[in-house]
């Protein structure tokens, strides 16, 4: 993931579906200068936020559909999963 998201220096990153925080953790150490984490699970949330982390990656609960984003250099997704009733 932080191959393909190349230099983070300075950059905001949305890490949506973030689970525990492993990919936030990581573009933080990366360089990212905020790191915004949605996940819908609040105990996801609860378990990322009781890992050390910088201080630059911040957890939120919400729904990623209908979240109200600030602008941000990357969206990184790869564990989010839209599902849908049939």
């Amino acid at each position: 993931m932080l191959l393909a998201a190349g230099n983070l220096d300075g950059m905001t990153v949305l890490d949506l579906g973030c689970g525990s925080g492993f990919f936030s953790r990581a573009f933080a150490d990366a360089g990212a200068q905020h790191v915004l984490c949605i996940d819908c699970s609040a105990k996801q949330i609860s378990i990322a936020r009781r890992i050390p982390s910088s201080p630059v990656v911040d957890y939120d609960v919400g729904d990623v559909l209908s979240y109200n984003y600030p602008m941000a250099d990357i969206v990184c997704a790869p564990f989010f999963a839209e599902l849908h009733e049939r």
